[in-house]
């Protein structure tokens, strides 16, 4: 199976541990070869969290969520493109970058600038 989805966009997927689908956003740049199919992503939530990136009406290129958003990038998660429930949409990369570069400083990244 090849990708489809691309680093920026906004799919909905079954969370982890609930019932219910959670919207994430895709971080990872390339799928892994031995598994095509899966991304790096980060969770999206309504609720404003320490260290979360509020979305803005701004920050979308393509599409929205209903209601007020925030990245959680303590909530990285592996998701799989067969499991994917639907395409929101896509976010501009600058918000996409300051995400992933908050969960690589909670994971104890130190990024070179």
């Amino acid at each position: 199976m090849s990708s489809t989805h691309l680093r920026r966009e906004v799919v909905t997927h079954p969370a982890i541990f609930e019932p219910y689908n959670r919207p994430y956003v895709i971080v990872s740049e390339q799928p892994n070869p031995e598994y095509p199919d899966q991304h790096v992503a980060i969770g999206i939530s309504t609720n404003d969290a320490a260290e979360s990136v509020p979305i803005g009406e701004n920050d979308w290129q393509v599409g929205s969520l209903s209601k007020e958003s925030y990245i959680l990038p303590r909530y990285p998660a592996v998701i799989s493109e067969r499991d994917t429930a639907q395409t929101v949409g896509a976010l501009v990369p600058e918000i996409v970058d300051e995400a992933a570069e908050s969960l690589a400083r909670n994971v104890g990244v130190e990024l070179e600038r």
